[in-house]
């Protein structure tokens, strides 16, 4: 099981840079969470959680169910802070407020008798299909297929 400690990400930008999500919680459900606090404000600090559930105890009889597996999920939430006025009449700047979010979350199901080959075959395919200059320009360019 992988400690919980921050996890490093590039960016998207011409000149990436490195992102760092800290941890901040594990909740009761398994979820764990973290940060990308460079930003400084709370509300629009971009959002990383990650999750491992297992299936269900066997039961006295044992369960032959082909449909037992692990699910993981991962989400990352990118908040845009609205752009608002240097100040109010009264001279106080308005609170942050969220303009939109990036998001983006991928479920994985992992049947307990799938073997580790399979499991580094889903992991590439998830990455390399990413990374793909046709699924990239879908979304970067919102260009649909057709």
């Amino acid at each position: 099981m992988p400690a919980l400690a921050a996890i490093t990400i590039n960016d998207g930008q011409a000149t990436p840079v490195a992102h760092t999500f800290s941890p901040v919680r594990i909740d009761a459900k398994g979820v764990a969470t973290f940060y990308d606090r460079s930003g400084g404000i709370a509300i629009g600090f971009p959002r990383l959680t990650v999750s491992m559930k297992e299936p269900p105890a066997l039961n006295k009889a044992g369960d032959s169910s082909k449909n037992r597996g692990y699910r993981s999920v991962i989400t990352i939430d990118r908040p845009t802070l609205a752009s608002t006025s240097a100040a109010t009449g009264t001279g106080i700047p308005p609170a942050p407020t969220i303009s939109h979010v990036h998001s983006v979350r991928v479920d994985f199901d992992l049947p307990e008798q799938g073997i580790l080959a399979e499991r580094n075959d889903i992991h590439a395919y998830t990455m390399n299909t990413l990374g793909n200059a046709t699924v990239k320009g879908m979304l970067q360019n919102l260009e649909a297929f057709f």
